[in-house]
């Protein structure tokens, strides 16, 4: 074995071990790798030693497993061999010694199969109760408007979480095993640190998304985030015109910016998404915005929703579509075209008799930080758990009593609806119901109004 030989992970690669399964997404070439334990031990070695000899590397990982180096050389080798040819692992003076087929490990790949590892993922982790991802508002403050935006009038920077605070957040979640967090706000470029903040969770190997308009973002700071490999990069379109999309940001020019943004991250490969949420202002547009994220080659996903403010101003509901023709024909494409709304309700594809299911995923693998360092189940359910201040995160998420009585509601405390003739159709929020109707668990408008239409285009057959 030749001591010079020194060892790295790529920079694309990320990884975690979940229940003696290793993920690892390599985000640069859109692959997927599904491995045993052990092999996440060897990338964790790898990772947490940067430039380590091979020699070291082969007596590090015999230690954790208590035998001699002997005894697990070879495979050892081979498996580095096999890491080495599939770009997962670099070293600029290693020779592989397999050839051909033997150098290629199983995998899938493609954006589509990225999905479905998150879905197994995300079952796995909920079912175990462990944190897989969190979701880390830096700001409220934003440069748009958006007519249904739930910030609005949350632009006060006074009391956000420092630089440092942010680091140290990052560092608790790394330590906890979090897998993948999503920067957002407000817009993120707001903050004159976001690049910090976003290179120190990518330094953390952390899957890293970004949500934002996109408007801010300079060809520099672009050509940064491309370079560092992140999972996504968001941005929302709320029609395929400057005319449709900026009536709602309220902001002229805020299209063609965030549309260009777009084209130059997909110009460096960054993985992009269009968002976009229906509502009276767009609903004849909502075509002309999934066939633009086709041409721009972005995945689409799609809200149905408007939630209420933080603070209690419930005006937007009033941008919700109340035709029922007009959602007829967005929900047939939706249903049709298998486009990723949201992630699917745990009440959604039940029947009503399964009592026992859970009615919302919040909380169960998941979080959500605000500006402030409050801690909540979901950014769209107004339910305090906890604050950074107040010690361990992880240890807050697990043991608050307020999250543990709302991990235990089930779909037999739906009463209400449970009669319901739709109910298997139903996308049942429980931050939406708890801002409608003060309860979490009583029906309101828009989720009986969206269970409607789908139960007629269901049992009536309609297609778009």
């Amino acid at each position: 074995m030749e001591e010079q030989i020194a060892l790295n992970l790529q920079p694309y690669i990320y990884h975690r071990t979940y229940l003696e399964d290793t993920y690892i997404y390599d985000v640069k070439n859109k692959r997927v790798y599904l491995f045993n334990s052990s092999a996440g031990d060897m990338i964790d070695i790898i990772e947490k030693n940067p430039d380590i000899a091979l020699c070291d590397f082969c007596t590090k990982y015999a230690d954790i497993y208590g035998v001699e180096v002997d005894a697990i050389e070879q495979d050892t080798l081979d498996f580095i061999d096999m890491l080495i040819s599939n770009d997962i692992v670099f070293s600029t003076n290693y020779k592989t010694q397999i050839s051909g087929e033997a150098r290629k490990i199983e995998r899938e790949d493609g954006v589509d199969y990225f999905e479905q590892i998150d879905d197994e993922i995300h079952r796995k982790t909920c079912e175990a109760k462990i944190v897989l991802s969190a979701l880390l508002e830096i700001t409220y403050n934003c440069n748009e408007k958006c007519i249904h935006c739930y910030a609005i009038g949350s632009n006060d920077t006074s009391g956000e979480l420092s630089t440092q605070d942010w680091f140290g957040i990052l560092d608790q979640l790394a330590e906890a095993g979090v897998f993948e967090v999503t920067l957002t706000g407000g817009d993120v470029f707001m903050r004159h640190d976001f690049l910090e903040i976003f290179d120190y969770a990518i330094s953390k190997r952390f899957l890293v998304n970004i949500l934002s308009n996109g408007v801010l973002a300079t060809d520099e700071q672009i050509r940064h985030i491309a370079s560092k490999y992140p999972k996504s990069f968001s941005i929302s379109l709320y029609g395929d015109t400057a005319e449709v999309h900026d009536s709602i940001t309220q902001i002229p020019g805020s299209f063609e910016k965030s549309l260009n943004t777009l084209k130059k991250l997909k110009a460096l490969s960054v993985s992009i998404v269009v968002n976009t949420v229906m509502m009276k202002q767009n609903a004849e547009s909502y075509l002309g915005v999934y066939n633009l994220s086709k041409e721009l080659g972005a995945n689409f996903k799609l809200s149905i929703s408007i939630c209420g403010a933080k603070n209690g101003d419930l005006t937007m509901f009033n941008y919700r579509i109340d035709d029922i023709e007009v959602m007829k024909k967005i929900i047939a494409h939706i249903e049709k075209s298998n486009i990723e709304k949201f992630r699917s309700t745990p009440v959604e594809g039940r029947h009503h008799k399964d009592v026992e299911g859970k009615i919302c995923a919040a909380g169960l693998n998941n979080f959500s930080i605000n500006p402030f360092g409050e801690i909540f189940l979901c950014n769209s359910l107004d339910i305090k758990i906890g604050d950074v201040k107040a010690g361990s995160i992880i240890r807050q998420w697990t043991e608050s009593p307020i999250a543990n009585e709302f991990r235990k509601l089930n779909v037999k405390a739906l009463s209400e609806c449970s009669a319901c003739e739709n109910f298997d159709y139903c996308q049942f929020c429980p931050g939406l119901a708890k801002q409608e109707t003060g309860s979490l668990v009583k029906p309101y408008a828009e989720a009986c109004f969206i269970a409607c239409v789908r139960a007629e285009l269901r049992e009536g057959g309609e297609e778009e």
